[in-house]
């Protein structure tokens, strides 16, 4: 029977209905708080703006053309809704609705082998499954569709539907490039599942040849479009080789190597983590598991290898069908047993409380609800801190941006990635990063350049050393447009031209000097940028005379607190010049002066008390409920005397 002729019960539409009327809640919620900060969605808005007016897949943030980076072909059958919905709204309404059709065809296959009651269960773990939540709330990918594709094309393979097959098949590979690695493991499972079914064999066999066949040429495909002729994802397997030929022969030259990086701690926990969702049930039918087998490999081989972080990003999207197929076949091989037959309502209630408490534990959307709960006020304050900034931006003027408000401003022609400026250096890619020529604005929080500057010291294979680029390009060029308490809003045609990093010989007149002491990095005195106090009234902008004694083995940045007879105005780590020129650049036995901007909570009416001290920190950006990632700093580690400034009302 075609799945266009099944009727469907009522209780599987209502349950599907309810998840996209929460995850989309979830995303529509996220969305209103600016809170999409890893810059994926902001690249597919903005492919998807260009594409809506004509620019078919040209893109500003991974220029010239988003095919340069993935090879997504379907993605022009959903232009003409964004043409008539221009939203990123738009973008995450459709990633959810994919995620939530997935659990149709999820339905019928469950039920051409199981009973209603276990039917019921397969359907609420794929409901109820952190990873597939995990999917819809990180960014917008268009891998979101494959759960719903690989499904289809399961179920055509047991009903025997070979022209539908063949045309989900197709599909699926034009998802992405890569896409055809999963369907080419679901080909390994189609051979495994009935190996002594000629018709099975065959579906199999076409299946891994189509697919293996395509991601060769979408690969090649994607280079030709790519800045640097390159297809950038390869520098994932750098350790391995720089070419499918190298990464191939190292694989089979280097067993053991190889072999480390599926069998570890690490993996261990990765495994168990998937498991848990599905109650382990995969485990009764191994066999299955074989869809699992190519998509895995890709991920583990990288450099990165094994991680638990895996499931909870949009790769989930590539191994949760495989892992469900198996849940329905392990069911199946568990069902017949006497004492599954006997306690069969108590153990379903048994393994559905389990995955309720997996979900509470470890779902993105229930740690999103208790941070909305408890955090509604501060989010709102930095929502309308962060709509006043974007506000102050002409509409269609060309901006370079942090990742934390990329996605609020992809809808224009000119919008670039100030990560990349920071390294000169495409994402995954040897080619050089120019200058962007159509800036007026950069906006960014400082923290964001602490991040990079950090990024680029533990993984330097990744992401390349610094360079001088962004400094050459703001030093005394971008002059200050808008300070809020966390961003900064530099323009090109802004009159309050100022120097953030400048090297000098003594001490200007108006600085006040400190007490020079004999460490590695000294303050040797300081200065206000008085001529902006009527500008910026709730802001200090601190001169800081700096002195560097000897190397630095680690980024350096500055602890500074400010305070107002015990109240604190403000206390954070940031770097020096707002960041644009590291430390890793800094000469040594020069007198450097460096800006700060310090925000004040509101207009001090007695003596300020600033401490400042050289430190050095240690962490990482991780994933977070709420909003896509946030930095967490683990460690602070002073290096220098703690300097103390008083001064009167400022």
């Amino acid at each position: 029977m075609s799945i266009l002729k099944q009727k469907l019960p009522n209780w599987l539409l209502i349950i599907v209905a309810l998840y996209i009327l929460l995850l989309f809640g979830a995303s529509f919620i996220k969305y209103y708080f600016h809170l999409y900060n890893a810059y994926d969605l902001a690249i597919y808005n903005q492919v998807f703006w260009n594409s809506a007016n004509g620019d078919w897949f040209e893109a500003s943030i991974n220029p010239p053309s988003y095919l340069g980076d993935h090879f997504e072909i379907l993605l022009a059958l959903f232009v003409p809704l964004y043409k008539i919905f221009p939203t990123p709204l738009t973008l995450l309404f459709l990633q959810t609705l994919f995620l939530a059709l997935a659990a149709i065809p999820l339905y019928l296959i469950a039920n051409k082998y199981l009973s209603p009651i276990w039917t019921k269960l397969v359907v609420a773990a794929w409901l109820l499954n952190p990873f597939v939540h995990s999917i819809n709330l990180f960014e917008y990918h268009s891998i979101a569709i494959l759960p719903l594709f690989l499904f289809l094309l399961w179920y055509f393979f047991i009903t025997n539907h070979g022209v539908y097959f063949f045309i989900t098949l197709l599909l699926i590979l034009l998802v992405r490039e890569d896409a055809g690695i999963t369907s080419a493991s679901f080909g390994l499972l189609m051979i495994f599942s009935r190996r002594h079914n000629k018709r099975a064999i065959f579906c199999g066999m076409m299946t891994i040849v189509l697919s293996l066949v395509w991601v060769l040429v979408a690969i090649k495909l994607v280079a030709l479009f790519n800045i640097a002729s390159e297809y950038k994802f390869f520098s994932f397997y750098s350790s391995l080789g720089d070419t499918p030929r190298e990464i191939l022969r190292y694989v089979i030259s280097s067993p053991s190597a190889v072999l480390i990086k599926f069998i570890n701690l690490e993996a261990f926990r990765m495994w168990l983590l998937m498991f848990l969702p599905v109650f382990f049930l995969p485990l009764a039918a191994p066999r299955y598991l074989v869809g699992l087998l190519l998509p895995i490999s890709t991920l583990m081989l990288t450099q990165r290898g094994a991680s638990v972080l895996i499931p909870f990003l949009h790769y989930g999207a590539w191994l949760l069908p495989a892992l469900f197929i198996s849940t329905i076949y392990g069911i199946k091989h568990l069902v017949n047993g006497k004492f599954i037959i006997k306690y069969k309502n108590l153990i379903v209630l048994t393994i559905l409380t389990e995955m309720l408490y997996i979900f509470i534990a470890i779902s993105p959307l229930s740690n999103f609800t208790i941070t909305l709960l408890t955090k509604k006020g501060d989010l709102e304050k930095e929502r309308v801190e962060k709509g006043e900034l974007l506000n102050s931006i002409e509409e269609g003027g060309g901006v370079i941006a942090s990742r934390l408000l990329l996605t609020d401003l992809s809808k224009r022609k000119n919008l670039y990635y100030l990560g990349y400026l920071f390294n000169n250096q495409h994402q995954f890619s040897k080619g050089y990063y120019n200058a962007p020529q159509g800036a007026d604005y950069i906006l960014f929080e400082p923290i964001d350049l602490l991040i990079y500057n950090e990024r680029s010291f533990v993984s330097p294979n990744f992401f390349p050393d610094v360079s001088q680029l962004l400094f050459q390009f703001v030093n005394e060029q971008f002059g200050l447009e808008k300070l809020s308490r966390n961003y900064i809003l530099l323009s090109s045609v802004s009159n309050n031209k100022i120097t953030y990093y400048e090297e000098l010989y003594t001490l200007p007149p108006d600085a006040t000097p400190l007490v020079k002491e004999k460490n590695v990095v000294d303050v040797l005195g300081w200065s206000l940028e008085k001529r902006f106090k009527e500008k910026f009234p709730l802001h200090l902008l601190l001169n800081l005379f700096i002195e560097l004694r000897g190397e630095l083995k680690r980024p350096l940045y500055w602890k500074i607190t400010v305070r107002e007879n015990g109240f604190i105005h403000y206390s954070s780590v940031v770097p020096a010049s707002l960041g644009i020129l590291t430390s890793s650049w800094w000469p040594q036995e020069k007198l450097l002066k460096m800006l700060f901007i310090l925000p004040l909570q509101k207009l001090p009416k007695e003596q300020i008390t600033i401490e400042i001290a050289p430190v050095i920190i240690s962490g990482d950006v991780i994933l977070s409920g709420f909003s896509s990632s946030e930095f967490v700093s683990s460690d602070v580690i002073p290096i220098g005397k703690k300097s103390t400034i008083l001064l009167g009302i400022p």
